[in-house]
């Protein structure tokens, strides 16, 4: 049974691991290790993982591949000179994100019908933003709601890293790259059960009223690392937070690096 109050010894740390099963299942550990041969150690047990079939990438991913999923959509356009003729931009948003994880650029019909595809709607159905920038999705919402929309159903997108980026560099230029829609990924039905969230010191977490409860918040900070859930979250205090626990959970999660 874990222990709250427990703290490592000054010469161990707690490195947080992750893999994937030959069946798609994410695993998560934390490993000990003695800090004068952290590296050492991670190698051995990381090295031990790959040797009885785990990966460092998810099922269906190449090396550097990312995957995440939009639940919210915002139709753009922008004049491509070189085709002479306005492009759509779809700016994907997930669940609880303030910010636009990606934009995509539908570039020719077949492009545009791959979306309408992958996505379950039809582009004439979402309404055109005319904002040269995406929205952030905080604060006054007056003027995202007149256009933000969500998905039937949450889509898979994967993405790489954009080599042209430099961090602290072009503010135009974006982190990551669209490789394709990935329509595996769905969430399923809503009449499919959902699992039941995580639990906070033995009891489930509160319902959902917005905000962190301060046992929540104080769960995550130590399960996780308190700059990495504000940093993760992009919030100062549990009460900046809007969703439930679980979701908050799951985003801290997916962001995690894997070994």
């Amino acid at each position: 049974m874990d222990n709250p109050n427990f703290v490592l010894p000054d010469n161990r740390a707690a490195l947080q691991i992750s893999g994937y099963l030959p069946n798609g299942v994410r695993v998560f550990f934390t490993v000990n290790v003695d800090l004068a041969n952290a590296y050492g150690e991670a190698l051995d047990f990381t090295n031990r993982l790959l040797s009885q079939g785990f990966s460092t990438n998810a099922p269906g991913l190449k090396q550097g591949e990312d995957r995440f999923l939009a639940a919210r959509v915002v139709k753009r356009e922008k004049f491509d000179q070189r085709r002479n003729r306005n492009v759509v931009i779809i700016d994907l948003y997930t669940d609880h994100g303030k910010f636009r994880e990606l934009g995509v650029y539908l570039n020719d019909e077949n492009e545009e019908a791959a979306f309408e595809a992958a996505a379950g709607v039809k582009l004439a159905a979402l309404p055109l933003c005319e904002n040269e920038a995406p929205f952030k999705l905080d604060g006054d919402l007056s003027k995202a709601n007149r256009y933000l929309r969500p998905l039937p159903q949450p889509l898979g997108v994967v993405r790489e890293p954009n080599p042209g980026y430099v961090e602290g560099g072009d503010t135009k230029k974006s982190k990551w790259k669209f490789v394709r829609w990935d329509i595996g990924t769905a969430a399923p039905p809503a009449s499919v059960p959902p699992v039941p969230p995580q639990t906070v010191n033995g009891n489930p977490p509160a319902a959902d009223e917005g905000k962190l409860t301060v046992e929540q918040w104080n769960s995550l900070k130590n399960e996780f690392g308190a700059d990495f859930v504000a940093q993760v979250l992009q919030v100062k205090k549990g009460s900046d937070w809007k969703g439930s626990y679980a979701a908050a959970r799951e985003t801290v999660l997916k962001h995690q690096v894997p070994f």
